[in-house]
């Protein structure tokens, strides 16, 4: 009992003790105020009005180390990259946007469908013969890179599903001859037919049946929306690309024809040194976006060219093939590339090499692929 009694005697004050007086306990709280106040201002003043003036406040203040040095800051982890080349073209965007799902449209090439709507926001667009001499373009689009109405639309054919399954996007197409629609449905592919299952997402626009059906990019995005294909993350092989070379080093090349058949379906470019790209023409006419109102001009265009045509079947179409190896020719920078083809199987990504055996490089932005049977010229100067 008295070692608890002595315990709490030691912790008490003694009656005469100053902290028991009230005034000497307001006077010490005045005072203590009084010196928190100057060394908070002290501290802003140090820290400087230029984290003022960049609006940290004292509760985002951080410390600056005086003693870090360019040599340190070598030694930080490197920032991750905002940007990557798109699989598709190569253009360098949002790396969040780098490998999209493909839209691939079929685009209608008959003279009263032309002119196109925003055919030049293609990434990557496929030319070559369906029947009675006339071609028709498959065009693959990033969703990024595209906003409108797109077409006319019209019907698939088998040596589109060829390339459609090297990427195995959603195509839309307006019916198909019988065996373009068996594959689709055979190989499992992302199917969207505007006279189907995806007719919701297409309409009659300006001009006259066949050649005047559309869908556009807000009914593609729902259309992306109801399959459940907006998180699919594609798989396809990228083709290699580069930056565009300087003006001094471009080549001297001005014209490439291409002998399909006659009239307008046969395109010629003509290359723009300046710009570096080459203006494509049907027959002698521009050829014409006419959402962007502009002539269509790609970065690269190449020339593959496959076996004579197999068989002509009902209503004159035509069975190509496009799987193997065979010549191939790419302009770029002004330049003539000698090379090869080659496509093993269907769903492999046609590749395209020089003759040193290393694989083309092409420029960032728009490719046309021209396709064209064996024994049919392409001239070019």
């Amino acid at each position: 009992m008295k070692e608890k009694a002595h315990t709490k005697e030691h912790h008490a004050k003694p009656k005469n003790h100053p902290w028991n007086n009230p005034r000497v306990i307001g006077i010490s709280l005045a005072v203590l105020v009084v010196l928190s106040g100057s060394l908070l201002w002290a501290a802003v003043a140090f820290t400087g009005n230029s984290d003022a003036n960049n609006g940290i406040g004292i509760e985002n203040a951080v410390t600056v180390n005086a003693a870090f040095t360019n040599e340190d800051a070598n030694h930080l982890p490197e920032t991750e990259a905002t940007e990557l080349p798109r699989q598709l073209d190569g253009v360098l965007v949002a790396k969040e946007k780098a490998n999209l799902l493909p839209w691939i449209i079929m685009f209608d090439n008959h003279p009263d469908a032309r002119p196109h709507a925003n055919l030049s926001k293609a990434s990557v667009a496929y030319n070559t013969l369906v029947e009675g001499g006339a071609t028709r373009i498959m065009a693959v689009f990033s969703p990024d890179n595209v906003s409108g109405e797109l077409g006319p639309v019209r019907s698939a054919r088998p040596v589109y599903i060829e390339w459609l399954s090297e990427y195995n996007a959603a195509y839309m197409h307006a019916g198909g001859s019988p065996e373009a629609l068996q594959e689709l449905s055979g190989f499992s592919l992302r199917d969207l037919n505007c006279l189907t299952n995806a007719a919701r997402y297409c309409y009659r626009g300006a001009g006259y049946a066949p050649h005047n059906l559309y869908t556009n990019t807000e009914k593609l995005t729902f259309a992306m929306r109801d399959l459940q294909y907006e998180d699919v993350q594609p798989d396809f092989r990228s083709w290699r690309f580069k930056d565009e070379d300087a003006i001094e080093a471009r080549g001297n090349f001005t014209e490439l024809s291409l002998q399909y058949s006659s009239g307008t379906y046969n395109p010629h470019y003509e290359y723009d040194r300046e710009r570096n790209v080459y203006l494509r023409f049907n027959a002698n006419d521009p050829h014409m976006d006419r959402a962007q109102n502009v002539q269509i001009a790609p970065k690269n265009v190449v020339v593959q060219v496959i076996p004579e045509i197999v068989a002509i079947g009902e209503k004159g179409r035509l069975t190509l093939n496009v799987t193997g190896q065979g010549k191939a020719v790419l302009f770029r920078d002004g330049l003539v590339i000698e090379g090869h083809w080659e496509k093993p199987t269907r769903t492999d990504r046609t590749v395209f090499y020089a003759d040193d055996g290393t694989e083309m490089k092409f420029n960032r932005g728009q490719s046309w692929v021209e396709v064209i049977p064996d024994g049919r010229g392409f001239p070019y100067h």
